[in-house]
């Protein structure tokens, strides 16, 4: 990544499953605990600047 330039980051969660996808690079990680029911959402940030555009939370549907 570099300063000024812009990513796309996208998180998906389903039950223990979260993918985590930054510009072309993403990850899969499975945790139990993430598939326990939420109540609400935290967005941390470290450092710099953050700026966020075209957010979209969208409940998953139950299958």
């Amino acid at each position: 990544m570099q300063d000024g330039v812009p990513n796309t980051v996208s998180v998906k969660a389903r039950g223990s499953q979260v993918t985590v996808k930054i510009g072309d690079q993403s990850t899969t990680l499975d945790y139990p605990a993430l598939a326990q029911a939420k109540t609400h959402l935290t967005i941390g940030f470290a450092f710099g600047k953050m700026e966020m555009k075209e957010v979209s939370i969208t409940p998953a549907t139950a299958k």
